[in-house]
């Protein structure tokens, strides 16, 4: 069974607390815990120099060749989400609409990914901080692990260690939050 490294990250646009933008500094720091798998938040990706698309950028210095984009909303000419970086084979992904009324667009990636031939899937999730946020971030992490415990958003990711794969319902691929109903209904039919 092979091991995974996976790692999450905002990268608040590029910008550290230092208010400068610095892409170098974000790889390097990701670097130093050997990642197969980084999921980030708060990427933009614009076509021109370089540094505009910050999730080939980034992936280019890590030597990660899969790039998976989830848009929150537009930014310029470009998009601005949650992306999934990784060195293994991407089977496919799925983009979840987690924004609260008015607030800042917010999403849930999911990437499933081939490792040695099972699927896995990582789920890339940025929450807002407001008390509606939180309350439905801990709700979805819940909902995708199927434990019914809260956790933090950034474990909500399935175990590579589990060869089974975890069954989402049809609507993760739309706009709509899986309810836990249809995916206790999803992880039934899948059983049988």
């Amino acid at each position: 069974m092979r091991h995974l490294t996976v790692m999450s990250y905002n990268i608040h646009r590029g910008v550290g607390l230092d208010r400068r933008r610095d892409l170098d500094r974000i790889a390097e720091v990701i670097a130093e815990t050997a990642p197969d798998v980084v999921g980030l938040q708060e990427v933009i990706r614009e076509n021109g120099v370089p540094h505009a698309d910050q999730a080939a950028y980034i992936a280019s210095r890590l030597g990660m060749s899969e790039i998976v984009m989830g848009e929150t909303r537009a930014h310029g000419a470009g998009t601005y989400g949650n992306v999934v970086l990784t060195k293994v084979p991407v089977l496919g992904s799925g983009r979840c609409d987690l924004s609260c009324g008015l607030r800042e667009p917010r999403g849930c990636l999911r990437v499933d990914l081939d490792i040695e031939g099972a699927p896995v899937h990582v789920f890339n999730c940025h929450f807002g901080l407001a008390l509606s946020e939180a309350f439905l971030g801990s709700l979805v992490a819940s909902t995708l692990t199927g434990t019914g415990a809260t956790l933090h958003p950034t474990s909500a990711r399935r175990s590579a260690s589990s060869r089974k794969p975890l069954p989402l319902p049809p609507t993760f691929s739309g706009n709509a939050i899986p309810r836990r109903s249809e995916v206790a209904s999803s992880r039934q039919s899948s059983a049988s």
